[in-house]
């Protein structure tokens, strides 16, 4: 079969089911919709977070802030945040939690995007402020704790580096009344130098980590308030009802194709010289009255449309005929009288004097 007459083929296997497609769109449709409609709405709300970072001078650069933003949106659904967040709110498990909160960074910017879902629209918008409250205590908290113990680590060590120094500079000074050598007093006055030094960096560390424990609590601010959704976003009653109308569509336009290629009936002359390898000697209508004469057995039914095509397939029989005596005939369907037929042509060809 050439692709031409593939194509008018499926075309018409297409047009011969339309009605059952129809029916299995519908059918697919409606249901989608009804289900559609009987599904909970799901209402999603958002909350944003800015990062600030926490940089020594409060001048954190926006390329930290961002990559500390993908940092924090890990921790946004970490274990302990969400059960933080629990305690406050009554009736919501931890595995709820996990399955209604996400998180990600907004791009290009140092912004963080918390979002929960709920099938009350205040439920969702509480449950993202929640989260987003909780999640920055907690990390402040953290950060305040690194701190403390930080600069309880260097106040520590400026202690040493203080008694060191001064054991340094009282022996440096008892060299110098003592009149000792040069070079005793200069390598003395070198190891001062290196204590001081030293204090001196433990004591700008000690000034640096205070001006970051004076800002550690603007290191995460809540940008956005979460605010109780006017729509939900689930179900989408119009794009589930269009999806479910064109896949129901793609579905039976396969359903009947199959139907077609499973279907091993003879429907076209091209089908029965396909199958025979003969050369077809014409076709032969079937009118209503010829459908009645089969109905009816009655053989000699006139019917000029039927007489005609009987003669031309006999004069082709003739014309092609190299010593054949036979001619086999055949129908479409099972009771589209064949045998009728080929009687009929045997009585014409009698009443016209051929032996039959």
């Amino acid at each position: 079969m050439e692709l031409h007459d593939m194509i008018w083929h499926y075309a018409w296997v297409i047009r011969h089911w339309f009605r059952l497609i129809l029916l299995g769109v519908a059918i697919c449709t409606a249901a989608t919709f009804a289900i559609s409609l009987m599904v909970s709405p799901v209402y999603q709300a958002s909350a944003l977070i800015k990062v600030h970072g926490n940089s020594p001078s409060n001048t954190s650069d926006v390329f930290s802030d961002q990559a500390l933003a993908v940092s924090y949106s890990l921790l946004i659904t970490s274990p302990d945040v969400l059960q933080a967040s629990v305690q406050k709110l009554p009736g919501v498990t931890v595995g709820q939690l996990q399955s209604v909160v996400s998180d990600s960074p907004v791009d290009s910017t140092q912004l963080i995007e918390v979002r929960a879902q709920a099938n009350d629209p205040q439920q969702a918008a509480n449950i993202a402020n929640t989260v987003v409250n909780v999640f920055i205590q907690l990390q402040v908290t953290k950060e305040s704790n690194r701190l403390q113990a930080m600069a309880a680590g260097v106040s520590a060590n400026m202690t040493t580096a203080k008694t060191d120094l001064d054991a340094a500079q009282n022996k440096l000074q008892a060299l110098q009344n003592a009149h000792a050598p040069a070079d005793s007093i200069a390598y003395q006055r070198s190891q001062v130098d290196a204590y001081q030094e030293n204090y001196n960096a433990l004591l700008t560390n000690y000034s640096q980590v205070q001006e970051q424990q004076l800002h550690v609590s603007d290191m995460l601010t809540v940008a956005q308030v979460a605010i109780p959704p006017e729509k939900p976003v689930s179900p989408q009653i119009l794009l589930n009802t269009i999806i479910a109308a064109l896949t129901g569509l793609l579905l039976m336009v396969i359903f009947v194709l199959l139907l077609d290629w499973a279907d091993t009936s003879i429907k076209t002359a091209d089908d029965i010289v396909r199958l025979t390898a003969l050369e077809p000697l014409g076709n032969i209508p079937l009118s209503k009255e010829a459908a009645s004469a089969v109905a009816s057995n009655i053989l000699l039914l006139r019917d000029a449309a039927v007489d005609d095509a009987l003669i031309s397939a006999w004069t082709n029989f003739e014309a092609l005929s190299t010593g054949q005596r036979l001619i086999m005939m055949t129908g479409m369907q099972s009771n589209s009288g064949v045998s009728t037929i080929a009687a009929r042509l045997a009585i014409l060809q009698a009443q016209s004097g051929k032996r039959v």
